[in-house]
């Protein structure tokens, strides 16, 4: 008896000590799966963490976009105005050059009438002298007042020729920087 109680007892005891293994296994277990579980929350606890900061980050990109974008539309109108108040002064330019071309052409025109008439008289003058001596003084005289006529026109016409291309010349620069600013 006493040895089939050793035998139950070792027996219960070696049921017990399985058992307790047994436990301890399922223990170990669970706190593996437990500890795998915690680690992949860890993982993607990090990961979220990372797509946090990835979207801050865009984030704040945009909003610089944003600003960047603002001060490339505040240019471009800056640009716009600035292309109108070219044009404006192109537009004013070209109105002054014409003017100047049409007094340039009246003043031509009075000129040649003026000379016209200057040439009768001294004809006329000329006829009623009597003597050849005395039409060749006129004749010197004629051309003579003729050569300072013309002097003195030339003279003017290079002045306004030369206001002419001045003119011209800042019509031109208005366009030319009208176009680079609208491209």
């Amino acid at each position: 008896d006493k040895a089939r109680a050793n035998r139950l007892s070792e027996e219960q005891i070696a049921k017990k000590k399985a058992a307790a293994v047994s436990a301890h296994l399922a223990e170990a277990k669970l706190e593996l799966k437990f500890r795998g579980r915690e680690n992949a929350v860890k993982k993607r606890e990090a990961a979220l963490a990372d797509e946090e900061r990835r979207l801050r980050r865009l984030a704040a990109q945009v909003e610089d976009e944003k600003e960047r974008l603002e001060m490339l539309r505040e240019e471009n109108e800056r640009i716009r105005e600035d292309a109108r108040a070219i044009k404006d002064d192109a537009e004013k330019l070209n109105v002054q050059l014409r003017a100047k071309e049409a007094k340039l052409k009246e003043d031509t025109k009075l000129l040649n009438r003026r000379e016209i008439k200057v040439d009768e008289k001294e004809l006329m003058i000329a006829e009623t002298e009597s003597s050849q001596r005395s039409r060749r003084k006129v004749h010197e005289r004629m051309v003579d007042q003729r050569a300072d006529s013309v002097a003195h026109l030339q003279a003017e016409v290079e002045r306004i020729a030369k206001s002419y291309e001045e003119t011209k010349a800042q019509v031109a620069a208005r366009e030319q920087q009208l176009q680079s600013l609208t491209r």
